[in-house]
């Protein structure tokens, strides 16, 4: 096995617990049978390689019952085949879903996203609730990702969240068939004509957008000037299923084309990162090629971030952390000030941050919002028994895998200034305990204070505040 070519396949994730995603009821007593000899010696050996905490060998037990590896961080677990295709192999077709993802924060499992008009949406669940209770059984900050995983393979849940310090308890919320759908975007033209990809008939004018599109009322776009600026909300850095297979990043290259034609190629960008807790790191890096401008000694091309292992050393291979910069074809190049604003909150982690940390660094963006999560460490899947298993009824060769964490990020080295080899993880051991920031602070991305707010309403506020006063340089 080629071990260098399946570390490449690196996530920067916060664990996200997709019910968006889990659509059928699997007979978990046949999925989570006892390790093989073949697959204890290659977690063992991973593990003694690659992994990026102290641990004890002793400690790392799998429990069948629930499919979990104990002895590791939060962020590293087994993945039975079926789990590792879907990882590998996303899938936008239409399936059944309660609309609703989790992710695992500070104050425990929380929901990160809800799609409009999903059975979740219309139970009254809503963005940033704190998991209490799944189906009567207590959720804790502690409770594994398989354990919660298994509780959502039900067709039918009931849920006990916890807002603002208040209980709410839903009604029973039943699967129906939903599209997944990972970016959102809005622009109006000059010409009022809107351009999105909300689903709704795109000839109607800007004076009906109100009525016509509920994500207009969700993310308070009306108090965006539109026909200068643009919205783009990220909930993962995921690939559609036409883009997995050549890792291509069609969706966001098909947003900001639209964003083109809509501003001639000087407009201005609210980029929403609110609750997108990361995904996978390519996708985060092709995106920044878009996003980021500067003096390079390479000419056009840039450096995202950096990525170190357990002793400190690079792991970067093949400049697979730069890229080419085309913000001149989308941007105002000459523009002496940000022509992006980036949002972000506490549910913003991993390759949010990463793409957050960059564009502060080359200065095209100004950051909005309540500081980051502080996950400045790296996942990857290393394969552990190859067989065939069935989907849709066809028989594909998949595996067992370790999904674990392997390395610190950084942010990319340019200038001299603050956040040069900056890492804003929030942990130094598998416990999660402790901080890498030499003065001992938080880690994450934290806005300045007249640039910090917390609701989405607040933070488009600022935002054209922001970009507003930004027009006439």
């Amino acid at each position: 096995m080629n071990k260098k070519l399946w570390l490449k396949l690196t996530f920067i994730a916060v664990i996200v617990l997709s019910a968006l995603m889990l659509t059928g009821c699997l007979d978990f007593a046949d999925i989570y049978n006892r390790l093989t000899a073949e697959e204890e010696a290659l977690i063992d050996e991973y593990l003694a390689d690659y992994y990026l905490f102290d641990y004890n060998p002793d400690e790392v037990v799998f429990d069948a019952e629930n499919g979990t590896l104990t002895g590791l961080d939060r962020y590293s677990f087994y993945l039975t085949p079926e789990e590792y295709y879907a990882l590998m192999y996303p899938t936008d077709s239409e399936e059944k879903m309660f609309g609703i993802s989790f992710a695992l924060g500070d104050e425990g499992w929380y929901v990160a996203n809800v799609v409009l008009g999903s059975p979740a949406d219309l139970a009254g669940v809503c963005e940033n609730d704190i998991i209490s209770y799944i189906n009567g059984n207590i959720i804790y900050a502690t409770t594994p990702y398989e354990r919660l995983k298994r509780l959502l393979y039900n067709d039918t849940i009931s849920l006990l969240l916890l807002r603002d310090g208040v209980e709410v308890r839903t009604r029973p919320i039943t699967k129906a068939y939903l599209t997944m759908r990972y970016l959102e975007f809005f622009f109006i033209d000059e010409e009022d004509s809107i351009l999105t990809n909300f689903d709704i008939d795109y000839s109607v004018t800007s004076s009906a957008r109100v009525d016509k599109y509920p994500h207009y009322k969700k993310y308070c776009l009306n108090e965006l000037d539109l026909k200068t600026t643009g919205y783009i909300k990220l909930h993962q850095f995921t690939y559609t299923s036409s883009e997995a297979q050549q890792r291509i990043t069609q969706e966001f290259d098909y947003a900001m084309n639209l964003f083109k034609e809509a501003y001639g190629g000087s407009g201005k960008l609210v980029l929403d990162l609110n609750n997108n807790p990361g995904g996978y790191l390519d996708y985060c890096t092709q995106i920044c090629s878009y996003l980021i401008k500067g003096e390079s000694p390479e000419g056009t091309s840039f450096q995202t971030y950096d990525l170190r292992d357990k002793n400190g050393a690079s792991m970067i291979t093949d400049n697979e952390n730069m890229v080419t910069s085309v913000y001149a074809d989308y941007f105002d190049e000459d523009a002496l000030e940000p022509q992006i604003v980036v949002l972000t909150n506490g549910g913003s982690a991993s390759a949010s941050e990463m793409l957050t940390g960059c564009l502060l660094v080359y200065g095209t963006a100004v950051q909005v919002g309540t500081q980051t999560y502080g996950k400045g460490i790296a996942q990857t899947v290393m394969p552990l028994k190859f067989s065939y298993i069935d989907i849709g009824g066809e028989e594909v060769l998949s595996c067992s895998a370790l999904y674990f964490s392997i390395a610190y990020f950084y942010s990319p080295a340019y200038g001299d200034i603050e956040y040069k080899y900056y890492n804003y993880c929030n942990q130094t051991d598998k416990n999660g305990n402790g901080v890498l920031d030499e003065n001992e602070v938080e880690c994450g991305f934290l806005p300045e204070v007249e640039n910090t707010c917390t609701s989405i309403f607040e933070q488009i506020k600022r935002a054209q505040e922001i970009l507003g006063n930004n027009s006439e340089n």
